[in-house]
């Protein structure tokens, strides 16, 4: 018979293990000041202590005087729970069982934000149903589950005196909800369950982003911090993307507009002022009428657009007829895994773990429940 200190640790170490693989993480959804509606074949709304407050299969949600208001009568409350056996339809996406309504404060006055607790199982799958293409190879779809789980974990203890614990938009991970789920991606998260990518033995921000356009940035030229597994590294595989190569065309008048923030009067000059080792923009100069001033690249694509200028690796810039032509390589900041390119890798045979290793060099991957 055991020891009864052998016992004791032994049930907290199980319980630790059944909490691990319980783990639950908190999404916000959509944060608004203006009423929001929520749809389900039944709903029940509660308070923070459980009451049941309301139900029925629409409700109109929005701010009051001293709380959230449902269907305009102020409930008093600052946090209720909106819960259904069905999906909960929030403008266009739906998502599984439960909302969690939390009155804030705003740049601009009182928000409602919603948040959307779930499974982190489902979380890293509807991660990879909307991050990538359905048609991506499943080996890219593994290691695309892979660095979802890392980066969701990263952020989870970051952040978990936090109302929420990760955006559902581009700030942290793209998540769509129900909506764009599909067998694909519930494959890759069910085969690579736990698994989870570490570096000196520690859970890891594992970023990525679309196409590198043949290399990815290092995280100290991208976000001015160094670390040792995100030295950025030759790829050569993500020729399939359309944005390998990418061009832009852009009025004299828009471009004026669009950095006005930074610089005064019409633009004339644009130009790339520093480059980082890997050929991405650091620094540009702008010429305008109200005088010259050289911006960050990434202020520079933020003001312009992510989508219109799709990374700073700007190869070129040149004007004519009242417009600025521009041509670059890659979409996204180029450090960790580059999608395009994991894809490319499983398709000339490579698996989930040398993907991984390529794009993370020196990390570890650990299955953590």
């Amino acid at each position: 018979m055991l020891p009864s200190r052998l016992i004791t640790f032994f049930i907290i170490i199980c319980a630790t293990l059944t909490a691990f693989s319980q783990q639950v993480v908190r999404i916000a959804v959509t944060r608004s000041s203006e009423a929001i509606r929520l749809q389900s074949s039944r709903m029940e709304i509660h308070n923070i202590d459980s009451v049941k407050i309301d139900g029925g299969s629409e409700f109109r949600i929005g701010l009051g005087k001293s709380g959230i208001a449902i269907d305009g009568r102020d409930s008093g409350e600052q946090v209720l729970r909106v819960l259904s056996a069905d999906r909960i339809k929030l403008g266009n996406r739906d998502f599984r069982g439960e909302l969690e309504l939390r009155m804030v404060a705003g740049s601009n006055g009182d928000e409602i934000l919603v948040v959307h607790p779930l499974p982190l199982e489902s979380y890293v799958a509807g991660i990879v149903a909307a991050e990538v293409p359905q048609s991506f190879h499943k080996e890219a779809l593994k290691a695309q589950a892979i660095v979802a789980r890392t980066y969701a974990m990263w952020q989870k203890y970051r952040r978990l005196d936090a109302p929420y614990h990760l955006d559902s938009s581009v700030l942290d991970q793209v998540y769509k909800g129900v909506n764009s789920e599909h067998s694909a991606a519930d494959q890759a998260a069910k085969e690579t369950e736990g698994l989870t990518l570490t570096y000196q033995g520690k859970v890891v921000p594992a970023y990525f982003h679309s196409a590198c356009g043949d290399h990815t940035e290092s995280s100290l030229a991208a976000f001015g911090e160094k670390q040792g597994y995100l030295p950025g590294v030759p790829c050569g595989f993500c020729k399939g993307s359309i944005a390998h190569d990418w061009k832009l065309n852009l009025s004299k008048h828009e471009l004026s507009q669009r950095l006005s923030s930074l610089v005064k009067g019409a633009v004339k000059k644009v130009s790339v002022a520093t480059r980082s080792p890997s050929g991405r923009a650091e620094r540009i100069d702008v010429v305008a009428s109200g005088g010259t001033k050289r911006i960050s690249a990434n202020d520079f694509r933020r003001l312009v657009g992510y989508v219109k200028i799709r990374s700073t690796w700007i190869t070129g810039i040149s004007e004519s007829g009242g417009q600025f032509h521009f041509t670059g390589k890659g979409f996204g900041h180029g450090v960790g895994m580059c999608q395009w390119g994991a894809n490319g890798m499983a398709q000339k045979g490579h698996a989930y773990d040398q993907i991984i290793q390529k794009y993370y060099p020196g990390t570890q991957i650990r299955n953590m429940y």
